[in-house]
């Protein structure tokens, strides 16, 4: 399973914005975010960083969602 975790932990965070749980989202995309910064699994990055953007935009930081878009277009 562990090769699948960053995108098991996107998938998550991706159903909790749609269900408007957008704190539990938020810790979901964190998590992911992490997972990626000890693994370094690049096939993963783009996701996450992606996921990791629409929270910070849903929740009004534009500044830091624009700076996540962008390292996923690199991801």
């Amino acid at each position: 399973m562990m090769p699948f975790r960053g995108q098991c932990l996107v998938r998550r965070s991706e159903l909790m914005l749609l269900h408007g749980n957008w704190t539990e989202a938020a810790v979901e995309a964190q998590k992911a975010a992490d997972w990626l910064a000890r693994t370094r699994s690049e096939s993963d990055a783009g996701a996450v960083y992606y996921q990791w953007a629409e929270v910070l935009r849903l929740r009004g930081d534009v500044a830091k969602a624009e700076e996540a878009y962008r390292n996923a277009s690199q991801g």
